[in-house]
């Protein structure tokens, strides 16, 4: 699977690639021999310009104790910045992420089909 997307990624950037001064609000359609290929707008993302400014408005409007709970931190800044000591007093671990499931062949193939 891993290839396909691989490849899909790579297609879509050598369209991409043919329409470089092409505005973020405009679309276009790329006419081939079996395909047209729609060209769409770039999609809206907004980031935090000023984290400290947000994070003060929310303090003023929530209050400290309800910012401190619907915040997150990313484990990569303590990671990077905590040491481990100091992690164990703050971090939960726990198996709690999915499982993987291994297919095994009990039997040579040929085996296997003639025993169904």
């Amino acid at each position: 699977m891993k290839p396909l997307l691989d490849e899909e990624e790579r297609l879509k950037a050598a369209v991409l690639g043919w329409y470089p001064d092409l505005a973020a609000d405009q679309t276009t359609v790329a006419e081939g021999g079996l395909y047209s290929l729609q060209i769409g707008k770039r999609e809206n993302r907004r980031t935090i310009a000023n984290p400290k400014r947000a994070f003060g408005l929310l303090k003023k409007v929530l209050g400290l104790e309800a910012l401190y709970e619907a915040i997150t931190i990313p484990l990569k800044l303590i990671d990077r910045h905590v040491s481990i000591a100091d992690q164990r007093r703050i971090i939960l671990q726990e198996r709690t992420g999915p499982r993987e499931i291994t297919a095994v062949a009990r039997a040579p193939i040929e085996a296997a089909a003639k025993a169904v």
